[in-house]
């Protein structure tokens, strides 16, 4: 298996590429086929590749989002990679993706952090005024 053998000799680019390649492709082959291959694969990573990891999790994220946070929230993952950093990188793409990410290792896995604390809140706050900022136009529009 090529992706075994890029993995051995710590290409790791090449096998993300190749995992990429095959995954999002419709047509690839129905072993590599679909994100699963890379979400184990970054998975697997650890923090000192988290520059791959974030770049080759954009495709999953956006292709893939109802799988994605598995990426961030595994046991190999979610005591290792830097809390903030995970949640900057999923807002700046998708941030109901990073606040379910916040969700679950609040609740899950009990992590206690006043910045994760922070983001949480500050998301909230957002929405709210989002929410709100829609529902005060339809006020003043009905009027």
């Amino acid at each position: 298996d090529i992706i075994l053998l890029y993995k051995s000799k710590e290409l790791h680019e090449k096998a993300l590429n190749t995992l990429r390649t095959f995954g999002s492709s419709p047509n690839s082959s129905q072993e590599l086929s679909g994100p699963e291959h890379t979400i184990k694969y970054l998975q697997e990573l650890g923090p000192d590749h988290f520059d791959l990891i974030k770049a080759y999790s954009k495709w999953v994220i956006e292709r893939h989002p109802a799988q994605c946070l598995d990426i961030f929230t595994s046991d190999e993952t979610v005591r290792v990679l830097p809390h903030t950093e995970v949640y900057e990188h999923l807002r700046s793409l998708n941030p109901e993706i990073a606040y379910k990410y916040l969700e679950q290792i609040i609740d899950i896995w009990g992590v206690r952090d006043s910045q994760v604390e922070e983001s949480i809140l500050l998301l909230l706050l957002e929405k709210v005024m989002h929410e709100w900022t829609l529902n005060s136009g339809n006020i003043a529009s009905s009027n």
